[in-house]
């Protein structure tokens, strides 16, 4: 109902999705982004805005792949290995993510 997985243009946006995370104990969270469209090239999903204005990679990632194979195109900000950072994994992977929509649209559920 108008609502897309997270995308995070800053640091306090950034802080507010790990805090909740932490909170709610889902240490591995998808984000909105993704290098799909080309290798190597990081973009929001819906907004199509280049993941280069803000963002909070881990130290040497994204790596495109453990095993050298670049099949490492979605997101995640990962509590448990990158103390919060964001790292690149398989979009095949099975795990939680956070929705938004924006603030003047009626919540259901």
């Amino acid at each position: 109902m108008g609502a897309y997985i997270v995308e995070i243009f800053d640091q306090p946006t950034n802080d507010f999705i790990v805090e909740m995370a932490t909170k709610h104990a889902h240490h591995v969270i998808w984000l909105g982004g993704s290098d799909l469209v080309k290798s190597g090239e990081w973009i929001w999903s819906r907004s199509g805005v280049p993941v280069n204005q803000f963002d909070d990679w881990a130290p040497n990632q994204p790596d495109g792949s453990s095993d050298s194979t670049d099949t490492e195109d979605c997101m995640e900000l990962n509590i448990d290995k990158y103390g919060g950072h964001w790292n690149d994994d398989q979009c095949e992977h099975r795990q939680r993510f956070i929705c938004e929509k924006p603030a003047d649209e009626e919540i259901i559920g």
